[in-house]
């Protein structure tokens, strides 16, 4: 997050237009008037950097929680380790407590206040609830901390701490992507599903590999086999599906790649990088975000329901409705639910869509 972008969202939040215009309508000189404009000024400043601290942190523990989830469920399911290209995850070695090692430095930076402050901090609302109180009351406000020194000594963070911060950033991500596919098989294993994970052989072993780009024929990476009551599906990760509407008359290729599919069980020995999966086959599926939740994405998530699967859209979860045996359409991030995604989630559950958000809050291995 860009910290002048952090800055804007803090100041509207803290002084919008009406608020500001109020205010100096009561104030005749022109001279107090610049001073309260200051003393807005460095609130937000301060707010802002606490923000942005407690946004970073976060981050760092939320990777590091979901690496130490993926590692867990995995080892459930008798794999000892996997890799993220030479990057190998396994129990707590140091590639997968790296972002707790992070975040536990950043906190040494700060003042006792600011970690207390942070420590209890759930929501980056309350943080700025808190300095809309200071706002309302500048009785309240005292300095938290030097901004200048503050300012510097994360400087000096970032430049030191670069290298392991970039290999974090870099992985971050497909962890979160990992840790969703691992949960999922686990909701199977849950549901009474007899779980056989298939891995690809490489130099006379096999080895969990996942399919972290959009590129690559699906039987060079690892997938699931899951069984129950003579029935099985598999579970994939970004494997590509013809849309709902695709025709094969069209000399277009309307398809798109699911981060994690699950699927009747089909031989795709023979599927190649561009080879896609006829929608028919599509059992369910699952997009990942390694992110909080906006309005926006929780959009584009149930477009992506009506082209794959739009009965999934129709009223189903009435009253009596239970659970079918396969996982619904689902979008998962790592993050909480900004109150327009909450708004929108709500919309959902009312229209009654066969579909789940999940989040920080509520997660599938909860499930």
């Amino acid at each position: 997050m860009r910290y002048s972008s952090l800055y804007s969202y803090v100041w509207q939040n803290l002084f919008p237009s009406e608020y500001i215009n109020r205010i100096l309508n009561k104030i005749d000189s022109s001279k107090e008037k610049k001073e309260k404009i200051a003393r807005m000024k460095t609130i937000a400043e301060e707010a802002t950097v606490l923000c942005f601290l407690f946004y970073t942190r976060k981050m760092l523990a939320d990777g590091a929680s979901a690496t130490k989830d993926t590692v867990d469920i995995l080892k459930e399911l008798n794999i000892d380790k996997f890799r993220l290209g030479k990057t190998e995850f396994s129990g707590r070695n140091k590639n997968v407590v790296l972002g707790d090692k992070l975040a536990e430095k950043l906190l040494h930076l700060l003042s006792d206040d600011v970690k207390a402050l942070l420590s209890n901090t759930k929501y980056f609302s309350q943080i700025i609830d808190h300095y809309k109180e200071v706002r309302n009351d500048e009785r309240l406000y005292n300095y938290l901390f030097d901004q200048a020194e503050a300012k510097l000594k994360l400087r000096k963070f970032f430049e030191s701490e670069k290298p392991r911060l970039n290999s974090f950033g870099n992985i971050v991500n497909q962890v979160f992507e990992a840790y969703t596919f691992a949960s999922t098989i686990k909701w199977y294993e849950k549901k009474g599903w007899v779980i056989q994970i298939i891995s690809p052989v490489f130099k006379k072993k096999k080895i969990f590999k996942l399919k972290f780009t959009t590129k690559g024929a699906p039987n060079k990476y690892s997938y699931v086999i899951c069984e129950k009551d003579g029935k099985k599906c598999q579970i994939r990760h970004q494997l590509r599906v013809a849309t709902k509407s695709y025709s094969e008359k069209s000399k277009y290729r309307a398809n798109i790649c699911c981060d994690i599919s699950i699927l009747n069980d089909l031989d795709l020995s023979q599927y190649s990088t561009d080879t896609f999966l006829p929608n028919k086959d599509l059992i369910s599926f699952g997009e990942v975000k390694h992110m909080s939740a906006y309005a926006e994405l929780v959009a584009g998530f149930i477009g992506m329901v009506h082209e794959l699967q739009p009965k999934k859209l129709k009223r189903i979860r009435n009253k009596g409705w239970v659970m079918n045996e396969h996982i619904s359409p689902y979008l998962n991030v790592s993050g909480l639910l900004y109150p327009t995604a909450k708004g929108l989630d709500e919309t959902i559950k009312k229209r009654k869509y066969d579909v789940d958000i999940y989040h920080y809050e509520n997660k599938i291995s909860q499930i």
